[in-house]
């Protein structure tokens, strides 16, 4: 998207991810992000567009068609507090806690 990433010689396993900026994913975390599959980090790679994002999952052989793949939150050992991804795009919580659209399926857990 845009030619902003270029896949490397000898070739790379590239995911993709059905949510992008509209969903809440920070449009700031194009080429230089991360998000987790299979309890690992894999790169997004090529902008954050609106409908879907890619990520580079060469080094996760075990990420396949419907993993789970986490942008903040808990899930299966894997954590990432939303904190830490308002630091990366610089905005604070609040507003990346209000960017999550309406597609995106919400868990409440607690008491």
């Amino acid at each position: 998207y845009g030619g902003t990433y270029v896949v490397p010689e000898g070739g790379a396993r590239i995911g993709l991810v059905p949510m992008g900026y509209h969903d809440g994913v920070p449009w700031t975390l194009s080429n230089r992000g991360r998000l987790w599959v299979a309890g690992k980090p894999a790169p997004i790679v090529g902008r954050v567009s609106m409908d879907s994002l890619m990520l580079d999952i060469t080094d996760l052989p075990e990420a396949e068609r419907g993993s789970d793949v986490l942008v903040f939150g808990s899930h299966e050992g894997m954590n990432v507090r939303p904190e830490e991804v308002a630091e990366a795009t610089g905005t604070i919580v609040y507003e990346l806690l209000t960017r999550i659209g309406p597609r995106v399926q919400r868990i409440f857990r607690g008491s």
